[in-house]
């Protein structure tokens, strides 16, 4: 997972993958996976329209690319821990969220994987899967 976590922060952008009520695919740029108490976690405000879509279908698709071509896709389930203890969970992993969301604190939501498998894939095809958790 630790391998994971750093291909996403050195790529700094990921792109998560949701469908909406009508099984259309909707993409989105995050910036910020953590290992929080051994789980993936990425955050959302819970305002937004992802937040709702992850909340009625929750299995995502997360894909970063690296400088070589090299991309990784992480495939899986997540549930969304609105509690105020993993906010602040989150907040010690990425503090620029809290400035982010300081008059509304209570908005950011943790989304955490429940299950996850990583499948990385260079430009030539070759293929690792690992299963996360």
């Amino acid at each position: 997972m630790k391998d994971a976590i750093k291909f996403l922060q050195d790529c700094k952008t990921f792109y998560v993958a949701t469908t909406d009520a009508a099984n259309i695919p909707h993409v989105r740029p995050f910036g910020i996976m953590a290992d929080i108490g051994g789980k993936l976690c990425m955050a959302t405000g819970s305002g937004k329209v992802v937040y709702n879509q992850i909340k009625a279908n929750p299995n995502v698709e997360v894909c970063a690319t690296a400088g070589d071509g090299t991309f990784l896709r992480i495939i899986g389930t997540v549930y969304a821990d609105e509690t105020k203890a993993a906010r602040e969970r989150y907040f010690t992993e990425a503090p620029i969220l809290r400035q982010i969301y300081a008059d509304r604190e209570d908005k950011l939501v943790t989304l955490v994987f429940d299950k996850a498998r990583a499948v990385y894939q260079t430009m030539a095809g070759e293929i690792t899967e690992k299963t996360l958790y």
